[in-house]
């Protein structure tokens, strides 16, 4: 709020500004509905209001949708929703692409102290198609590299950004194993060196935004990234995890999916993409596109399994909408 507040004044020739935050919910509707018919409306952060209750991030959309027709905007790629035109919005996804080429010029051979400074945060325009139809717009009138959501298009097209974010994941996956076996060969000779090597992979893994995880032949968990602590609600403790099989932390019958899948995986190698249904921090039912594969150890014995887990509840959520559209419209 404040940074936008900093930059009014630039626009003032042109727009006036209206600031509606700290609202309660049965506060917001109205305040929006007496909005001019030409506003544009930009969603920052609706998660708690002055009571200090707090709401999920498709709360605001909802409301606002209910009582205006404005087009609303947003800064972050999470908040592209039903009812958000969307935006130049920051995608965790896209820093850890970034990420990941940094752990990869490091692979090539480049020495810690020569990868060049982190760049600026990679933003992108990014837009819903279902709000550019409601609104009388074309995919064409967007900026160049534009991309857009909830499109009706091919397979490859709905899953683009998470097929690619997973494939790199798990190219990085196999290099990060590579290098963390050479590591342990020459752990005698180069100590420090490997400490640094691994403080430094813990830190790429903490800024992807995908749930990682890594467990042991026995289901032990390893090791996780800071999204999987926060997907599970572990308040950023990974030891909560480590330590723990699948049965120690989730319902019997998510934990018996997960072994069974585990096993299958270790019996017949190579990688395994499955959807199951789990439960986050907060108590919500998600749908996730679980992408695993094997990592060996010095002696090219399996010694466990590393997995990304990637949230495809809005996805689903639209497919069952669609559903029941086509299928209203098939009974009509």
């Amino acid at each position: 709020m404040k940074q936008l507040v900093e930059v009014e004044a630039e626009y003032r020739d042109r727009l006036s500004f209206v600031y509606l935050d700290a609202l309660r919910p049965n506060e917001l509707g109205p305040a929006v509905g007496q909005l001019p018919k030409d506003s544009a409306i930009l969603l920052l952060t609706y998660l708690r209001d002055r009571d200090g209750t707090s709401y999920p991030f498709t709360r605001a959309p909802e409301i606002i949708r209910n009582h205006s027709n404005a087009p609303v905007y947003t800064l972050w790629g999470d908040f592209v929703v039903d009812g958000v035109m969307g935006g130049l919005v920051i995608s965790g996804q896209q820093q850890g692409a970034l990420a990941v080429n940094w752990v990869l010029q490091l692979f090539s051979g480049i020495a810690i102290d020569k990868l060049p400074p982190p760049q600026a945060s990679p933003n992108s325009f990014l837009f819903n198609y279902q709000e550019l139809q409601r609104l009388g717009l074309s995919v064409a009138q967007l900026p160049d590299g534009s991309v857009v959501v909830n499109e009706p298009q091919t397979f490859y097209y709905r899953y683009r950004t998470g097929v690619w974010v997973v494939t790199t994941l798990f190219g990085w996956l196999m290099l990060s194993v590579l290098f963390l076996t050479r590591a342990n060969f020459l752990r005698s000779q180069a100590a420090q060196a490997i400490q640094v090597e691994k403080k430094f992979t813990e830190t790429v893994l903490d800024a992807i935004a995908v749930p990682l995880f890594y467990r042991d032949t026995d289901g032990v968990y390893l090791g996780t990234n800071n999204a999987g602590v926060e997907f599970f609600g572990f308040d950023k403790n990974k030891q909560d995890m480590i330590g723990k099989t699948s049965h120690d932390l989730f319902p019997k019958e998510v934990a018996d999916k997960a072994s069974a899948a585990d096993q299958q995986l270790i019996a017949n190698g190579g990688t395994q993409s499955y959807e199951s249904v789990m439960i986050n921090g907060a108590g919500e039912s998600r749908y996730v596109l679980f992408n695993k594969a094997l990592f060996l150890d010095s002696q090219s014995t399996v010694a466990g399994i590393v997995g990304t887990m990637l949230d495809i509840t809005e996805l689903k959520q639209a497919q069952q909408l669609a559903s029941r559209w086509l299928h209203s419209r098939r009974t009509q």
